[in-house]
């Protein structure tokens, strides 16, 4: 058997080898130990030794493990966010070195974000005059409240006929219900919008798929950014309609009503676009 082990695992029968050499050698030539000052001077050795590994261990974890956020990706996400919330208004020019400097970074990571952001529709390219933050027209805004309908509905009837909600999935839907009903009651308008956007992706994500997930929450982004240029946060009372519609979907959630459910969650959906084009139907008024 040790020749075996010696052929097929050498590594293994090193260390027992040398592990049975520490031993006997332990054993032949016992410690002298001399009270607590000679307990106390191996502390040090030993601390050493184990600072010594920790540091190997984080330069080898620093070496495998990539940066979280490239520079790149910080800067495309910055540019969003600043189009997002208005900061760059719609129409506006993205000259490149203003963005270099703003971020305090080099010309090409503004570049390289402006051109994905242009294949994103979040900024235009006027060939010999640069990019522009893309306006979003009332019937870009349609088909935005559309793709959002078809997408949840179909992740709803994917979630049901799957039936993967159980006890925690349900929990989870009612606490960001709960959060949406504290924003309604406070009237918080922009804190209800973006809870009332969680639990509906919330809901989405039970599907399974990520693709979609993914598009919806680019949607939302887009809906949000809309509302934002166009001045329109709803109405306190189209809040507590909305928080009725979300009691009654989980109801018929819970009850494992796919028919009934899929009924309400796009009578919701339908209602919260008739009460949008209201307003831009009022803003196209001279």
């Amino acid at each position: 058997m040790s020749r075996i082990a010696t052929t097929s695992l050498p590594f293994i029968t090193f260390v027992m080898h040398e592990e049975l050499k520490d031993t006997m050698s332990t054993q032949n030539n016992p410690p002298v130990v001399q009270g607590k000052a000679a307990g106390n001077a191996a502390v040090p050795a030993l601390n050493k030794r184990r600072q010594s590994a920790s540091a190997k261990e984080r330069r080898t974890a620093a070496a495998v493990s990539p940066d979280p956020v490239s520079l790149d990706d910080d800067v495309y996400a910055r540019i969003k966010q600043m189009i997002l919330t208005g900061q760059f208004a719609p129409g506006r020019k993205l000259a490149h070195q203003h963005i270099a400097d703003l971020l305090a970074v080099s010309r090409t990571p503004v570049r390289q974000a402006l051109e994905r952001l242009y294949q994103e529709g979040y900024v235009i390219r006027i060939p010999a005059r640069g990019y522009f933050v893309a306006e979003i027209d009332s019937h870009e805004a349609r088909d935005l409240y559309d793709v959002r309908a078809a997408l949840e509905s179909y992740a709803l009837g994917l979630t049901m006929a799957r039936a993967v909600i159980g006890e925690k999935q349900l929990k989870r839907s009612a606490e960001l219900h709960e959060i949406y009903a504290k924003h309604v009651a406070k009237n918080a308008i922009v804190d209800r919008i973006s809870s009332d956007r969680d639990f509906h992706v919330y809901l989405a994500s039970l599907s399974g798929n990520e693709y979609l997930v993914d598009i919806l929450n680019a949607v939302f982004e887009r809906i949000i950014m809309k509302r934002r240029i166009d001045g329109y946060w709803s109405s306190e009372k189209r809040g507590a309609a909305g928080l009725r519609e979300h009691q009654l979907l989980l109801r018929a959630i819970r009850a494992g009503d796919a028919s009934n459910a899929k009924r309400i969650l796009e009578s919701h959906l339908r209602e919260a676009w008739v009460q949008y084009e209201a307003h831009l139907l009022q803003l196209a008024v001279p």
